[in-house]
């Protein structure tokens, strides 16, 4: 199911120590990786050790002693640790001893004490309106897996609802519809032929620049950081590739064929000629009820946000499943302002690594003149 699946065991004198196990998996096989991940705790505690894996794990801890006594800070440390942890004067002395002295039956007896699944809590974070069904489903050894539900601050809460009720009449394109009158009417929209946007925000301490250039069928996204450029996307012709720097990659075929779905001038001029998008009922995104339009791919699941109330775009999200890895990204729109008729978002606030950065819209131009050379 994935390629990045990890465990780690700790350890402490003073408090209970844990065991965990994690992985990030695509939507569809959350439930599948769950049982995955308890057959492996149980096989720990039930499977005994090879002899192969016993040698090689003693080997290992053999090797970092050794390795570790060429540093004079250890032997400072081991003395240390005698002392503040009450430890026999001889006990780095017969270490290698010790380690070499441990049987299969020594592991085996270690593992089925500590390790327990009737212990395990299981935690997923996801997109529940995808992984929930089927993971109530989920039953180990005979037994159902109860499921609880918590919100983001990890306070217990209810069974989210994600079938909250589409009011009647709503329709992708009247959605749509909506939207582009919310932000300057059809005729206004129809105009409009080529775009550029740029916004800037400060991550890192590095000041980073993003800059759009839009037609119906061209498209170039590039970042900048400190005014160097990072590289970028660039659509024409049908395909799609990133620049790093004077390289232009091909992306995958499935991954070009959903993004060119999202692309042209306004976003919406394409997602309202694909027969694949879809209402998906409606979510509360900064404190407001917006109903969401999602436009399946092979690759990219994208989702689009609509404020009920005003029709403007509030927030996208897409989620990218690649090689067995997930990777979501979500960009909150709010306080759009009005250039040459048409309103654009001032500001996004997105994920870059683990902080979450404001970008302000520094410069809007509708009806831009470009060139191939942006596009190249």
């Amino acid at each position: 199911y994935t390629y990045g699946s990890y465990s780690r065991i700790g350890n402490d004198k003073y408090a209970p120590s844990r065991f965990s196990a994690s992985a990030s998996v695509r939507n569809v096989v959350t439930d599948s990786s769950v049982v995955e991940l308890l057959n492996e705790i149980d096989r720990i505690a039930k499977e005994p050790v090879s002899e192969r894996e016993l040698k090689n794990t003693k080997a290992k801890y053999v090797g970092n002693f050794v390795l570790a006594l060429e540093r004079p800070s250890t032997i400072a440390r081991y003395a240390l640790n005698i002392e503040t942890e009450g430890l026999p004067k001889d006990f780095y002395k017969t270490y290698l001893e010790k380690i070499n002295a441990i049987t299969i039956e020594d592991v085996q007896a270690a593992s089925q004490k500590y390790f327990s699944v009737d212990n395990a809590r299981i935690v997923v974070a996801g997109k529940g309106s995808e992984v929930l069904d089927n993971l109530e489903k989920v039953s180990f050894k005979g037994k159902e897996v109860p499921v609880f539900y918590f919100d983001k601050y990890a306070n217990k809460s209810e069974k989210p609802d994600y079938t909250a009720a589409v009011p009647e009449g709503v329709t992708v394109q009247s959605i749509l519809d909506k939207y582009f009158e919310a932000i300057g009417g059809k005729d206004k929209v129809a105009q409009v032929n080529s775009l550029k946007l740029v916004f800037e925000g400060a991550a890192m301490g590095a000041t980073i620049k993003i800059e759009e250039k839009r037609t119906k069928d061209k498209f170039a996204q590039i970042s900048f950081m400190n005014g160097n450029a990072m590289g970028g996307i660039v659509a024409k012709g049908g395909e799609l590739f990133a620049k790093q720097g004077a390289n232009n990659v091909p992306l995958p075929p499935d991954m070009q064929k959903d993004l060119l779905n999202s692309l042209g001038i306004f976003a919406e001029q394409r997602i309202a000629a694909n027969p694949a998008a879809k209402v998906a009922g409606t979510e509360m995104v900064d404190g407001k009820e917006a109903i969401k339009i999602e436009v399946p791919g092979t690759v990219v699941q994208a989702t689009y946000f609509y404020d009920v109330e005003t029709g403007l775009k509030v927030k996208e999200a897409s989620s990218t499943t690649m090689n067995g890895q997930t990777q979501n990204q979500e960009t909150i729109l709010k306080d759009y302002s009005e250039v040459d008729g048409i309103k654009f978002p001032s500001v996004r606030v997105s994920a870059l690594g683990p902080q979450m950065v404001e970008f302000k819209l520094i410069e809007a131009v509708v009806n831009v003149e470009v060139t191939d050379a942006d596009f190249e």
